[in-house]
Order: C-alpha cells, then structure tokens, then sequence
C-alpha cells in the first residue's frame, strides 16, 4: 500500500505544524513548487536558519549604510548543507572566501537560483563587477578562479 502524495495546502499546513514560519503565506505554493517538501523540510534548523541569518546579516549591514567592505563576516551560513542537488561552489573555498561576504553572496545567488529560477541578481553582480574593474573584489573574498566555481560560471 503506498501512500498518496500531500497536496500542497497539506505541505504547508505540515511544516507549520513542524514550526516554520511563514512571511508572506501566499507565496508558500510557488516556494512548494519549486523546492520540494522534502528538501525545504531538511533545511528546517541549523543549516538554512544560518545561510538567512547571514543574509540578514549582511542586509543590515548595507541597510544602515555600514562598510561591507573588506569586513570579516560575524554571522556565517554553514558551508556544507546535508542535502542540495547541486551546491554550486564544487571548489574548495580558502578560508578568507568564508569569511568574507563572498560565502554569504554565494548562498543568496544558489537560493535564488532555487526560489526563482530565472532572476537577473547573478549579471546585475557581474555587471558591477565589469563595470568597476578598478575595485579589487577579492577583499570581499573573490579570490582569483572565483568565477569558475559551478554557481558563478557564466
């Protein structure tokens, strides 16, 4: 006997009841859609809880017109997430890249590479990249071959 599969309704009412919150519910079914149960329901504590925490983290940091700049990161996602199909950074990173915000930059590009498949936020950074040229982006921890990491490729 195999069980039947959850609606989606039923998946959202599930991880409430397994105590995700939800900012904006209506979005829950494209979230659903997108990342599966499953794989959303792994990243429930620690592991996901760190990559927006550290996301947060930086967003504030910018928010209130603070130096990102050449800053060790305080919060810090967990590199090694138990389950992602395809992590994206296949190259070991050194230890000032976890450090810096590329990490944190990395882990906001791989889930919106997951949430919304088609956003533009990866060229609008490699843009201002090209467009500053004159900046050295490895002190925000975009070391030489950064760009050959899976998630960065062009």
């Amino acid at each position: 006997m195999s069980k039947s599969a959850y609606t989606i309704e039923e998946q959202i009412e599930l991880l409430k009841s397994r105590g995700m919150l939800f900012r904006r519910r209506i979005k829950c079914p494209h979230f659903l859609q997108n990342i599966s149960y499953y794989r959303l329901k792994g990243y429930l504590h620690s592991e996901l809880s760190s990559w927006l925490e550290a996301i947060g983290y930086v967003r504030n940091i910018i928010a209130h017109h603070s130096r990102l700049w050449n800053r060790d990161m305080v919060k810090r996602p967990v590199l090694n997430l138990k389950n992602p199909t395809s992590r994206g950074l296949d190259l070991p990173l050194v230890e000032v890249q976890q450090k810096k915000p590329f990490l944190i930059i990395s882990c906001m590009l791989f889930l919106c590479n997951k949430v919304t498949p088609n956003h533009q936020i990866k060229i609008k950074i490699l843009s201002l990249f090209e467009e500053n040229s004159s900046i050295p982006i490895y002190k925000l921890g975009f070391l030489h071959n950064w760009e050959n990491q899976g998630l960065w490729k062009k």
